[in-house]
């Protein structure tokens, strides 16, 4: 039973600290570990675990101490694990503040006790793992378990300077559900955040078990031992303050062992988990980089015993220090038990190096896997990871074929089986960049992180993209980004460049307009003193909605097709990315499953109903709007074992989904013994939120589950009992130690027989139940799987049993030891299948308006009519009362094209035939347009050019009328719709026009292009090109006049007054003259500048003045010179003058003088 803390144990109190204590011995145990579940630690609190030994010495002995945990141990699921204490007397202590001890909750579900731990020798026990099948290895495929063989290399013999020692850092053993098990590695993403992605083989943990996953690092022997020699398999415990505790499961691909492979090309064994906790940054992990391309891989020799260009893995045999294992040649494609064609057959080299930290000695022998390395990495020359170790036939001392084993492919693993659960895609590559290869992370790293690295928008404006350069560790080094790849024309610019980690850049692209409609591809990098990282990025420009996509696969009117069927379309012109809608009707008025793409196709993720027809439709979207709907198609799922044959209608008997959480009506499950019996269960459901679950326990009991009782009509074609199964059942190595059955009572309960094989369509049993541990099922046939942890729909054929009254009973039995997560039961249906002997009823109706060719109609997306003229028309399908009808126009006509619309076209079939679908046809109206390209020649820079273009619609009289939707300029921003006859709204008849004004307006010289789009209201688009050439104007002419200014002869009491005309003699189309200075050089006081309007640009046949006066000092001969600076030259001009004596007016001087007092 579990310990609580709130029944077992003792408190005390010291001060304001509550703490409690429960003491754990198990005699003769070489270690101790504990399973804690329902766990909450408030904030505050801390738990310990110490070994007795430590409690008296009161030394924190790391192998003796472990903790303190606190409350960042709390998980979403609840269960805490922990790691091994060598010692058989442990103590569980947990302090926490008084005020909040009402707030610990923790139950310790599970002790496990180790007479073979992590560092010891083997003593009698029976191993409670799981039963094997194949070559896996396991940790403890024999009883008493394995320690790793003595050819075997330390990774302590790699020099310092080896990089094998960057992946080295990567890989941990561990633990899960208090047992030792395999060896799993950290690998890194396209993120470069250091997630703590844990991968490892699938066949050495479930689903179930990641909560419960203990990783040991850097788990070595302390210095390098000489493979062969006779100290080679001495082992120390790990340290068990260097773990991580707890994980998350993501996905995995199937087992290849105990026949769960349902196809050859699912099971690669590659389970991935993300651990609870972030990284130890004592611990120094390194994330591994991985490659997904197929094989082979490249694998030598390097120059003397040099690391140089082998492949290798690094791994825990069993689960002790960490060896590394070589190989010398290509590595290629095997096989191992159920799967085909989908691992790494890597042989092992068969005369490793000699590494220098090797201590002298004999012959080096060949290094391999042993039970226990499950799951490690196999990593190409390059340190890649890129499989994990499933088995093989390799022991010390195997040669030939026998050295060697086989690694799960990542190549395979990348998409899995095409769901999120089981391709390691979604999580390698979050930023969905689609890598081939990626390279491995240290501690001290930077990342780039682009906000979308799939960026779109709606016409060719500059693009703004937000990029974050990450930091982990303690990296500090300034980062430069760039970017290679992008069109010609385009420009980049970033905001912060270089960007110390952790930082942020704004990536602007420009002049967009260069790289047209359409997706185009670009990397950014960013480099280090340290290192380079790139992300692959893609900007895809529109400038209309797209245009229709067309369904191919599947095909219409296909039948069979899978219930998770791969959907397929053709590309749609401008499309960024598409929708998927799948409905039960033709009118898509019930969709039962949507889903969207940015890849013309799409894998259906979750199982759409058996034996039922659906229809498709797809349709293409962008920034700029959403394309139109695809045609539909119809297709038919394929029928499996429990659906009713063609020609007979279901007839449901009895169904329950447990949906209401407790025990239905008319169940029941007495006679049940045992600690537990079923019961609804909300942690798997197939439908309706609720299942009902038998608990696979550690102890003994017989639980039973039956149900009302059901009547089965004679002369039904067929009878069957279908129901969803989910169970991870403890398995045997020829059967099953636990397993479930079901049995059938046709007498009101009184006496029950099993179901047999020969009544089982799907699945027949895994084999008898032992009768070694007590089991109350023992030697019955039963269902087991450790685990089959998904749905899966069994089906039984009842008709032994017709004309019956019938009651089933679920039976689930367990033995006395080894506990599993147990059976789920959901969806039970019975069903009978009966004649469809109703009558069929026609679709009809009639065509009007037609005038082109290549009409086609449709109903329910299939039955395809083709329609030549006006007038009545029948699908050759026949329909039922019940059905759906919905007709659509799956092909317009054409020459000349036209819009046909159908009304009263969908319904529910009736008793009688359907005779008035109408379908109206009208010609389309014809945009057009009289040239589709403005070219504006050239146009001296700063002025305005403008030009018409003649928008028309050219259908003939009685078309459709032609509606304007959109004018849009896109590129550069000097054209511009400057006035319009034609506006948006604008409705022309057939065979009317309108004008558009249309200008460029250039500000620097160059060549200059752009685009008019125009959409109409159906639909209909014209893009026309805009051109310009911008130029410089001609240079100004200048005249300066004169060029000698002479004053001639002034008295020096008077002042003399000239003019200097600069005139522009230049075209009218030359440039203006820039007047920017005047200065007099010689006799400022004698010469001056007393007016001028020179200040503005002089045009082309314009000209202005400068006034000058000239006021002699003496009598003499005076001379200056005034300096002009005509566009940015310099022009002279002479100025001459005389002062002679003073002129005298004897009465002007009378009047100015004073008056007489």
């Amino acid at each position: 039973s579990n310990f609580n803390l709130h029944r077992d144990g003792d408190w005390d109190v010291l001060g304001d600290t509550s703490i409690w204590r429960m003491r754990v011995r198990a005699d003769g145990a070489v270690l101790l570990n504990f399973g804690f579940s329902d766990l909450h630690l408030p904030d505050g609190a801390a738990l310990y675990l110490y070994t007795a030994s430590a409690s008296q010495s009161r030394a924190m002995d790391p192998y003796e101490v472990i903790g303190p945990y606190t409350s960042s141990i709390n998980r979403e699921h609840g269960e805490f694990w922990t790691p091994n204490l060598h010692a058989d007397d442990v103590i569980i202590e947990v302090n926490v503040p008084s005020a909040a001890r009402e707030f610990v909750q923790f139950e310790i579900s599970q002790v496990s006790h180790g007479y073979r731990g992590f560092g010891e020798a083997a003593r009698e026990y029976r191993q409670p793992e799981d039963p094997f099948e194949g070559d896996g290895k396991q940790s403890c495929k024999d009883a008493g378990g394995a320690r790793s063989g003595a050819c075997n290399q330390d990774v302590a013999c790699l020099s310092e300077d080896d990089p094998w020692n960057e992946p080295r850092r990567s890989v941990g053993a561990y633990q899960r559900s208090g047992a030792f098990a395999c060896t799993g590695s950290l690998v890194n993403n396209t993120a470069n955040d250091q997630s703590m992605l844990f991968i490892t083989a699938t066949h050495c943990i479930s689903s179930g078990q990641a909560p419960s996953i203990v990783v040991y690092w850097n788990y070595e022997w302390p210095t390098c031992r000489r493979p062969g020699a006779s100290g080679g398999t001495a082992t120390n415990p790990p340290d068990p303050n260097m773990t991580n505790s707890g994980g998350t499961w993501l996905a995995a691909t199937s087992n290849p062992f105990q026949g769960n492979c349902t196809a050859a090309d699912e099971c690669s064994d590659v389970t991935l988990i993300e651990l609870d906790d972030p990284a130890d940054p004592d611990l120094e992990l390194f994330w591994s980089g991985w490659d997904r391309r197929p094989p082979p891989t490249a694998c030598a020799q390097g120059p003397g015993n040099s690391t140089d260009g082998l492949c290798a893995t690094i791994h825990h045999p069993g689960v002790d220090e960490k060896r590394i294992t070589w190989v010398a040649d290509n590595i290629q494609i095997g096989n191992i038990a159920g799967a085909q064609n989908i691992h790494w057959h890597p042989f092992w080299h068969p005369d490793p190096p000699e590494l220098p930290n090797m201590p002298g000695g004999g012959p080096i022998p060949p290094a391999v896997t042993e039970p226990g390395s499950s799951g490690s990495p196999l990593y190409t020359a390059d340190r890649r990871f890129i499989g994990v170790l499933s088995g093989g036939p390799a022991f010390c001392g195997a040669t030939g074929a026998q050295l060697s084993d086989f690694y799960g492919g990542l190549w395979d693993a990348w998409d899995g089986m095409g769901t999120a659960t089981t391709r390691m895609r979604d999580y390698l590559d979050p930023l969905g960049t689609n890598p081939e290869f990626i390279n491995g992370l240290g501690g001290d790293a930077f990342g780039i992180a682009p906000e979308n690295n799939q960026v779109s928008q709606c016409g060719f404006d500059d693009l703004d993209i937000q990029i974050e350069v990450t930091q982990s560790g303690d990296a500090a080094d300034p980062v430069t980004l760039s970017t290679t790849g992008l069109p010609a024309g385009v420009g980049d610019d970033f905001s912060v460049n270089p960007v110390t980690p952790p930082g942020d850049s704004l990536l602007t692209l420009s002049d967009l307009i260069a790289a047209g409609t359409g997706t185009f591809a670009f990397t950014l990098q960013g480099s280090s003193t340290e290192d380079d990282v790139s992300v692959n990025m893609s900007v895809t420009l529109s400038d209309d909605a797209p245009a229709l996509a067309a369904i191919t696969s599947p095909a219409n009117g296909a039948v069979g097709v899978s219930i998770e069927p791969v959907l397929a379309w053709t590309i749609a012109d401008q499309a960024f990315q598409y929708q998927i809608e799948i409905a039960s009707d033709a009118a898509f008025g019930d969709v039962v499953y949507s889903g969207s793409s940015f890849d013309t196709t799409y894998t259906v993720g979750s199982a759409l109903e058996t034996n039922s027809t659906y229809y498709l439709r797809v349709r293409a979207s962008n920034d700029c709007g959403d394309g139109d709907w695809s045609a539909a198609v119809s297709f038919s799922t394929e029928a499996l074992p429990g659906d009713c044959p063609t020609g007979t209608q279901v007839e449901s008997l009895f169904s329950e989904d447990f949906a209401g959480g407790s025990l239905p009506a008319g169940w029941s499950t007495a006679g049940s013994t045992g600690a537990v019996t079923w019961l609804p269960s909300a942690e798997q459901a197939h439908s309706g939120g609720f299942s009902m679950f038998a608990e696979n326990i550690a102890s003994v009991s017989d639980q039973r589950l039956t149900s009302p009782e059901v009547s089965l009509p004679a002369g039904a074609e067929a009878l069957f009992l279908n129901f969803q199964n989910w169970q991870h059942i403890e398995s045997s190595p020829d059967g099953c130690f636990d397993g479930g059955l079901l049995e059938i009572s046709s007498d009101g309960g009184s006496t029950w027989a099993a179901v047999g094989n020969e009544h089982i369509l799907v699945r027949e049993y895994d084999g008898l139940i032992s009768t070694a541990h007590s089991n109350p099922l023992g030697a019955q046939p039963g269902w087991c799987g450790d685990p089959r942890a998904f749905w899966e729909r069994y089906a039984i054929d009842l008709s032994a049993w017709e004309g019956e009254d019938v009651q089933f009973r679920f039976r689930f039995g367990t033995d006395s030891s080894v506990s599993r997560v147990g059976w789920y039961v959901d969806s039970v249906e019975v069903r009978a299948c009966v004649l469809d002997e109703t009558d069929p009823v026609s679709v009809s109706g009639m065509v009007q308006g037609l005038a082109g060719g290549g009409l086609v109609l449709q109903n329910n997306g299939a039955d395809d009519l083709a329609i030549a003229e006006d007038g009545d028309f029948t699908f050759a399908t026949l329909l039922f009362p019940g059905d759906s009808y919905a007709v659509t126009v799956s092909s317009q006509p054409t020459s000349p094209a036209q819009l046909c619309e159908v009304s009263n076209g969908e319904g529910v079939i009736g008793d009688s035939d359907i005779d008035d679908v109408l379908v109206s046809c009208q010609t389309l109206a014809m945009l057009d347009t009289d040239r589709t390209e403005v070219d504006f020649g050239e146009v001296i820079e700063g002025n305005l050019a403008s030009e018409i273009l003649v928008v028309s619609n050219a259908a003939p009289e009685g078309a459709m009328t032609l509606e304007i939707a959109t004018l849009n300029v896109h590129g550069d921003p000097v054209f511009e719709i400057a006035g319009s006859g034609c506006q948006v709204g604008s409705a022309l008849e057939p065979g009317a026009s309108c004008e558009l004004e249309l200008s460029f307006a250039p500000v620097t010289s160059g060549s200059y292009l752009g685009e008019l789009a125009i959409v109409t209201g159906d639909g209909q688009q014209a893009s026309i090109v805009l051109a310009g050439q911008a130029v410089e104007p001609k240079p100004g002419v200048p005249e300066v006049s004169p060029q000698i200014v002479n004053f001639g002869p002034v008295p020096t009491n008077l002042q003399g007054t000239q003019t200097v005309t600069i005139a522009n003699q230049a075209l009218a189309d030359s440039a203006a003259l820039d007047v920017s200075g005047t200065t007099l050089i010689g006799n400022p006081a004698v010469f001056q500048i007393d007016d001028s309007d020179c200040d503005q640009p002089v045009l082309p046949g314009a000209s202005c003045t400068i006034a000058l006066t000239f006021t002699p000092d003496s009598e003499s001969a005076l001379s200056a010179v005034l300096r002009i600076r005509i566009d940015d030259a310099n022009n002279n001009v002479s100025l001459q003058g005389r002062g002679i004596a003073p002129e005298f007016d004897i009465f002007r001087d009378r009047f100015k003088a004073e008056p007489e007092s």
